[in-house]
C-alpha cells in the first residue's frame, strides 16, 4: 500500500507522508459530504453540518491508522453508491477498500446491511456478532495456536492476552448516548438510512468493545469520519 502511495506521488519523508494521507482522507470526507451527506439536509442547515462534521474529525487517528482510514473513506463512497443503487461504482469502491485493508471485507456488508431497514436480519446479525464477540478470545487463541492463516496470523497477536479489562472510555463512548438517544427525537425519517446506521451502528459498537476495543478499528466510518455528521 505504501510502495504505491509512495511510486504515484514520491513521498519518502514519513512526515510528509502523514501530511498527504491526512490531507486525502480530509478531502475525500468533503467530498463525500459534499455529493451524499448533504443531499436530503436543508441548505440552511448545510453550513452547521459541514461545521459539525469537521469539529469532531479524529484527524489524529488518521495519522496512526492510515491503511484503515483510506479503506474507510473507500467504504463510505461505496455506501453512498449503494444507497444510490449505483451498484459498479459501489462495487469498484469496495474493491478499493479491500485491496487498501483487508477488514473491508467484513466492514463495509455491516455498513449495507444496518443502513437498510430489514430489522429482522439486522437484529439476527447483531446477536449473531454478540456471540462472536464473546467468543473472541477463544478464536483469537485457535488462530494464533494453530497459524490459521499464515502470515497474516501475526497481526492477531495484538488481540492475544487482552480481556475485557482492558477498557478505557473513548471519545466516541462518552458520545455515543447522546447519538443513540437523539436520534428519535431529531432524525427525519427521510434520513432513515442514517438514523440506522447511528443505532445500529451504536449497538454493534458497544458489542466489540469487549475484545480489546476491537470498536475502534471496525467502525472507524462512524468514531473519525462521521462523529459530527451522525
Amino acid at each position: 500500500f505504501f510502495k504505491v502511495i509512495n511510486y504515484l506521488f514520491v513521498i519518502d519523508n514519513p512526515r510528509a507522508l502523514m501530511f498527504f494521507c491526512s490531507f486525502f482522507l480530509f478531502s475525500g470526507l468533503y467530498i463525500w459530504i459534499e455529493k451524499f451527506g448533504l443531499k436530503k439536509i436543508k441548505k440552511s442547515e448545510q453550513g452547521i453540518c459541514i461545521s459539525s462534521v469537521f469539529v469532531f474529525f479524529a484527524m489524529f487517528s488518521t495519522t496512526l491508522l492510515i491503511r484503515q482510514g483510506f479503506a474507510s473513506i473507500f467504504i463510505l463512497f461505496s455506501l453512498g453508491f449503494y444507497l444510490n443503487k449505483d451498484f459498479k461504482l459501489c462495487f469498484l469502491f469496495f474493491i478499493l477498500a479491500f485491496f487498501t485493508h483487508t477488514s473491508s471485507l467484513i466492514v463495509a456488508p455491516i455498513y449495507y446491511l444496518i443502513s437498510s431497514n430489514k430489522k429482522k436480519i439486522i437484529w439476527s446479525a447483531i446477536i449473531a456478532m454478540l456471540t462472536i464477540s464473546l467468543l473472541f478470545n477463544m478464536f483469537v487463541s485457535f488462530v494464533i495456536g494453530s497459524n490459521a492463516f499464515g502470515a497474516a496470523t501475526t497481526k492477531f497477536i495484538y488481540y492475544s492476552g487482552k480481556t475485557g479489562g482492558d477498557f478505557y472510555l473513548t471519545t466516541f463512548l462518552k458520545i455515543l448516548p447522546i447519538l443513540m438517544i437523539g436520534v428519535y427525537h431529531s432524525f427525519s425519517e427521510k434520513n432513515h438510512e442514517y438514523k440506522n446506521i447511528t443505532f445500529y451502528g451504536g449497538v454493534l459498537y458497544l458489542i466489540f468493545l469487549y475484545p480489546f476495543q476491537l470498536s475502534e478499528r471496525l467502525f472507524m466510518i462512524s468514531t473519525v469520519f462521521l462523529t459530527g455528521f451522525l
